[in-house]
């Protein structure tokens, strides 16, 4: 007993080359019994699209095929018959799930039918991009909800056929990039679950990266959602990957002691042979253990140096795709409005960066003047504002409490670094800037601009605790928000490890960031205070109101 209602599988691709008639002919009979298998694989690279149809619309649905044919698009057309006790659904349930596109043709014979209702639903639960045409005209009042908050594409007979179809096609190419991703993880995804979720089926290094990114491009829309199963897919991904990654620090840790261990046995076991033999046998001995000794250090040291390499080689997989998410957070970032920045900003570390900056009151009030702190720094104003990496209508807007002389004064130092800054300061000793008046710029101002670039920088960095992200802030106020050369392979590595959740690891790269400056105390001591604030702000016990002793708290 046949069915009315069947399904059209198709894949959209670019133009096709100059194929032949014949040749086409040949492919289309392959796509048709492909498809009866259920199991019918687009080309890769293709955008697979199923188009859901009434079987009584059949004439249309070849005609759909064949225009597609000529537009460049691959179909694949289901002709198998529904039999009465045949698993229809599984078969026509695995063309949708490798499917990136559902096509629902509209018509009074497809609102009617019962199969192609279990189509949209299934397309929803897979959350699938759904596309609907009109191929009859209906009563819109018969139209479900969930096809009436679409847009339409118009095939009916006041539509010429060609502009439809060449619009269908525009469709399917919107938002490609994303609708294949979708796919490509639903599918891995379903093989882990079907194996039982094992964590080799899991993602990654840069694929936990790209499908996190993927994951925060969802396109509301064109009703782009992906489901449940591709959100614990990611995140199991996401947890194994710290884990893996802690069991490489922790393995590195454990060579490390095994090496001093072993010199230690090595050497008690010398001086017991001494005792032993005497005199005689313990220049000897002391030999063979002294080689024995160098032998198990070099091999523990090789070993925790690959191990070292191999955790390495990790987190440059995940730097490789910063760029590309750097492009996207910037575009894409929520922005911080000033009271929730201030909601969420630890005082801690705010006093922090105030005591790095300028010390206490009373140190600000014996230097109040403007400054050149060194390296690469231009004239610096209030608390860290550095003119030479400032714009004059920054100047402008930041310190609106300054006399108008002395703004005149200062604007001539904008861009100014190194040499030229030293050169122009002179004309800009003499202004004062209170300590209550540099204190409240730097709050409502100077710090709200650092904690967005904060924000835009390290991928959810805002729900960390308030001191945690403030640290985080402090480095970006003190370093600025570049993660390109060598010098900065510290900042880059810690965005990875955020986007991985291994926090432990943020604090390493701060006191690693030491090595840049070796002969600058202050510095070298911001780094450690940085790190030991981040690690107190994560502990369970944590108590944000009570700085640490290297830390002031300011009046």
């Amino acid at each position: 007993m046949r069915q009315d209602d069947r399904a059209l599988a198709i894949t959209a691709s670019p133009p096709a080359t100059s194929d032949s008639k014949q040749s086409n002919s040949k492919q289309s009979d392959t796509k048709r019994a492909a498809s009866q298998t259920g199991d019918a694989k687009p080309a890769d690279g293709k955008l697979s699209v199923f188009i859901s149809y009434s079987r009584k619309d059949h004439a249309f649905a070849n005609e759909l095929l064949t225009g597609l044919e000529i537009a460049g698009f691959e179909p694949f057309l289901d002709t198998h018959d529904i039999l009465p006790g045949e698993p229809w659904e599984d078969r026509l349930g695995r063309l949708i799930a490798a499917a990136d596109t559902v096509v629902f043709v509209i018509s009074p014979n497809s609102l009617a039918s019962a199969h192609c209702d279990w189509e949209i639903n299934r397309t929803e639960q897979l959350g699938k991009r759904l596309l609907p045409i009109v191929w009859q005209s209906v009563d819109e009042k018969k139209v479900p909800a969930r096809l009436k908050r679409l847009n339409y594409v118009y095939f009916d007979k006041a539509h010429s056929f060609a502009p439809a179809l060449a619009a269908l096609a525009q469709a399917l190419r919107t938002n490609l990039g994303w609708v294949r991703e979708h796919t490509r993880l639903l599918s891995r995804a379903q093989e882990w679950e079907a194996a039982g979720k094992p964590e080799n089926r899991l993602l990654s290094g840069n694929d936990i990266v790209a499908a996190k990114a993927w994951l925060a491009k969802i396109g509301a829309a064109q009703h782009l959602q992906p489901t449940e199963l591709h959100r614990d897919f990611i995140q199991a991904s996401e947890h194994a990957e710290v884990l893996r990654l802690s069991a490489e620090r922790q393995r590195v840790g454990e060579l490390q002691t095994a090496v001093t261990r072993t010199r230690f046995a090595l050497a008690a076991t010398v001086l017991l042979f001494v005792m032993a033999l005497g005199a005689a046998g313990a220049a000897y001995i002391s030999q063979q253990v002294a080689k024995q000794q160098t032998l198990v250090a070099e091999t523990a040291r090789t070993e925790a140096e690959q191990a070292k390499s191999k955790l390495t080689q990790k987190l440059a997989e995940l730097q490789r795709s910063e760029k590309a998410l750097t492009t996207y957070i910037t575009k894409t970032a929520r922005k911080l409005s000033d009271g929730e920045i201030n909601a969420r900003l630890g005082e801690t570390a705010l006093n922090l960066i105030v005591q790095s900056e300028v010390g206490s009151r009373a140190d600000y009030e014996r230097k109040k003047t403007p400054y050149v702190p060194g390296a690469a720094s231009g004239i610096t104003i209030g608390i860290g504002y550095d003119l030479g990496y400032h714009t004059a209508e920054d100047l402008a807007k930041d310190w609106v409490e300054l006399p108008a002389a002395d703004l005149a004064l200062l604007k001539g130092a904008i861009g100014l670094v190194k040499d030229n800054a030293q050169a122009y300061l002179p004309q800009v000793a003499a202004i004062t800037i209170p300590y209550d008046v540099a204190l409240r710029q730097f709050r409502e101002k100077t710090i709200l601009k650092f904690a967005r670039q904060t924000h835009i920088l390290f991928p959810g960095v805002v729900d960390l605790p308030p001191d945690a992200f403030g640290v985080l802030v402090s480095l970006v106020f003190n370093r600025g928000s570049s993660i390109t050369g060598d010098r900065r392979d510290e900042m880059r590595a810690i965005r990875s490890l955020l986007i991985l959740g291994d926090y432990p690891g943020v604090a390493e790269q701060i006191r690693g960031m030491k090595r840049l400056w070796p002969d600058m105390h202050g510095l070298v001591k911001r780094r450690e205070a940085e790190a030991r604030l981040f690690e107190t702000s994560l502990a369970p016990s944590a108590k944000p109101a009570t700085p640490p002793a290297s830390v002031r708290q300011l009046p």
